[in-house]
C-alpha cells in the first residue's frame, strides 16, 4: 500500500486480488491522515472477499515466480544459488500459505537453521533470497508486509580472513605440483576468482602484450558448465613471475590451462596447507592475498580494482573500465610482486 500527495489531497495505491486500485481519499495529505488510513484500510481490505485460489497464495507460487525470472534474467550460477537457498529454507519451514507467515515464524526458522549449524552469514544470504518471494506477494496484494523484513536477523561478526605472506606464497608454489601449481601461480599473481582461473585457456594468454583476457568462468559444481565472469569480461596484466612460469609450458591454444575441477583443486590445496602446517582456508584466500599484498606495497586502489574485477565501491572508490590503458601500470605491479 502506497500513499501519495496529489494537489494536497491524500491518494492511495494498492493491489487486491491481483487488481490495482488507485483512488483519492478526499482528505488533506498529512502524516496523521496517512497513519489513520493505513490502519483503517488494512482492516477493511482484510475483510474483503478473497478471490485468489490456494495456489495463488502459496509460498511455492511466489518462489517459482522469482526462480522463473532469475532463470531468464540472471546468470546460471545465480539461478542455481537461489534454487539451493529456497531448498534450504523449505527444509526448516513448513507453512504453505504466505498470508499465514508472520515475522515470528521466520525467527523460529532462523533458530532452526542456526541449530543445524548454518553460519549467520549464510542465513542472512538465504533470507535475502526468500524475501524476494514475499515482495512478489506484496506486489499482488496478497500480503501487506514482508515478514522477513520485520523479523529479527542474526548478527554477523566481522571475520578476519587469513592471507598469505610472501614467504608462505613462495613455499606453497615450491611444494605444489601439477594443476594445483598452475592454479596457485595464476591465482596469486592475478587476484582472479577461482572460477575465472579455472576458465582460462592458453589462448587467453597474450605473451607478446603481457595481457590476460578473462572472458569465462568454470563453475564450482561442474567442470563442463561455462559461465561469464561475475563482473564481466576484462583484460589484466600478465606479471613477470607468472609469465616466466607459464612460458615453461607448451599447450594447444584451445586447451584449458587447468584441466581438473574446482573440488579437485580445493582438496589438493587443503592437503598442501595441512602438510605445511598452515591454517585451513579456501581458494578465495589467494584473491584476498593478492589484494592485501598489493595494498600493503602501495599499489593504487583503482589499479587493484582493475586487476581483480571488483565493483564494491565501498572498498575501492572508483569505477574500473575493464580495459588496459595506462602503460606504466604493469611496471608498478611487477615492482610490487617481483621486486
Amino acid at each position: 500500500m502506497k500513499f501519495y500527495d496529489r494537489n494536497g489531497i491524500l491518494w492511495v495505491d494498492y493491489t487486491i486480488n491481483k487488481r490495482r486500485v488507485r483512488k483519492s481519499l478526499g482528505v488533506k495529505y498529512s502524516k496523521e491522515n496517512i497513519a489513520n488510513y493505513t490502519y483503517s484500510l488494512k482492516k477493511e481490505l482484510e475483510k474483503a472477499p478473497n478471490l485468489l485460489s490456494a495456489s495463488d497464495t502459496s509460498f511455492e507460487f511466489f518462489k517459482n515466480r522469482v526462480l522463473e525470472w532469475t532463470r531468464t534474467n540472471r546468470k546460471n550460477r545465480t539461478f542455481r544459488n537461489y534454487t539451493a537457498q529456497f531448498r534450504i529454507f523449505e527444509r526448516f519451514f513448513k507453512i504453505l500459505d504466505v498470508r499465514k507467515i508472520t515475522p515470528y515464524d521466520v525467527e523460529i526458522c532462523i533458530l532452526k537453521m542456526q541449530n543445524d549449524g548454518l553460519a549467520n552469514k549464510t542465513i542472512k544470504i538465504i533470507l535475502g533470497t526468500i524475501s524476494m518471494a514475499f515482495k512478489e506477494a506484496i506486489k499482488d496484494g496478497v500480503i501487506w508486509n514482508n515478514p522477513v523484513k520485520l523479523a529479527k536477523k542474526p548478527t554477523c561478526k566481522r571475520k578476519v580472513y587469513p592471507a598469505f605472506s610472501d614467504e608462505q606464497i613462495a613455499k606453497l608454489l615450491s611444494h605444489a605440483e601439477g594443476d594445483l601449481k598452475k592454479f596457485l601461480y595464476v591465482a596469486f599473481y592475478t587476484g582472479a576468482r577461482a572460477g575465472e582461473v579455472l576458465g582460462l585457456k592458453w589462448s587467453d594468454i597474450n605473451f607478446a602484450r603481457n595481457l590476460i583476457n578473462i572472458t569465462r568462468a568454470r563453475t564450482h559444481t561442474n567442470i563442463n558448465i561455462i559461465d561469464t565472469p561475475k563482473t564481466g569480461a576484462r583484460s589484466i596484466y600478465l606479471l613477470a613471475p607468472l609469465k616466466e612460469f607459464l612460458s615453461g609450458y607448451l599447450s594447444a591454444k584451445d586447451n584449458f590451462i587447468i584441466t581438473c575441477c574446482y573440488a579437485s583443486i580445493l582438496n589438493k590445496f587443503q592437503a598442501l596447507l595441512n602438510e605445511l602446517g598452515y591454517e585451513k582456508t579456501g581458494l578465495h584466500s589467494t584473491r584476498r592475498t593478492f589484494i592485501r599484498l598489493a595494498m600493503k606495497k602501495g599499489v593504487d586502489l583503482a589499479l587493484i580494482q582493475k586487476m581483480v574485477g571488483h565493483t564494491d565501491l565501498t572498498m575501492i572508490n572508483n569505477v574500473y573500465s575493464g580495459y588496459i590503458k595506462e602503460e606504466g601500470d604493469s611496471d608498478i605491479l611487477n615492482r610490487a610482486f617481483y621486486g
